[in-house]
């Protein structure tokens, strides 16, 4: 009697993500399925296609007497789309590669923006004042804006300048004695937005020059 031949590949189920579900940069994707088979299930991969259509192939582990086979992959900075396409091969070889999902990574979080006081915060009139601000993001900042609203009530924008993660401006409009208060703004490339404010205070500490017309010295 000739032995019975599996031709059956194994069954793929349960899958996850589930499909069309959102991760952030960073966050760890449990990538997974339960496969059975008829005789023994001999190796379980997943191949995820990245937005700029790179591949990754894992191994998927079982996780101990369950159908469950699992692996976790870390979202990157690379926002879009990825496809994951399960291959579940049993001993007999054969192959179902016929079941897949996607999920896509996104940026929902806005730049890391830490304020550097000015200096001088306390300053004289007509004294320049430097201000500076650290700002970073997982993905890449677009803009950085800074205001600066007078004692007065009006506010001028400032040029800024950038050293690596470190922006800064030099005001040297300080002829009003009084407060001067700060906003500064970051925009990342996915238009998530931090805002923080600071401020400085000019103060007129020079006495009065006088000078003596008459009577005439002498």
């Amino acid at each position: 009697v000739a032995a019975a031949v599996d031709l059956t590949p194994p069954a793929v189920f349960d899958v996850r993500p589930i499909a069309n579900s959102l991760f952030n940069i960073s966050n760890i994707v449990t990538i997974s399925a339960n496969v059975t088979d008829a005789t023994a299930v001999s190796v379980v991969r997943a191949n995820i296609t990245m937005p700029n259509q790179s591949t990754q192939t894992f191994t998927l582990v079982k996780d101990g007497a369950t159908d469950k086979y699992n692996t976790t992959f870390i979202a990157p900075a690379l926002l879009g789309n990825y496809n994951v396409t399960f291959f579940a091969n049993d001993t007999s070889n054969n192959i179902n590669n016929t079941i897949r999902t996607n999920f896509t990574v996104v940026d929902v979080v806005s730049p890391n923006l830490t304020i550097i006081r000015c200096t001088p915060s306390s300053g004289n009139i007509s004294q320049s004042v430097v201000c500076k601000a650290n700002v970073t993001d997982d993905v890449g900042i677009s803009t950085v804006i800074a205001n600066v609203t007078l004692p007065n009530g009006t506010t001028i924008q400032q040029t800024i300048l950038n050293s690596s993660v470190t922006y800064n401006f030099t005001f040297t409009n300080t002829v009003i004695p009084g407060l001067y208060n700060l906003t500064w703004r970051a925009n990342d490339t996915s238009n998530n937005i931090q805002t923080a404010v600071d401020n400085f205070t000019i103060t007129d500490v020079t006495v009065p020059a006088i000078t003596l017309n008459a009577p005439v010295n002498n």
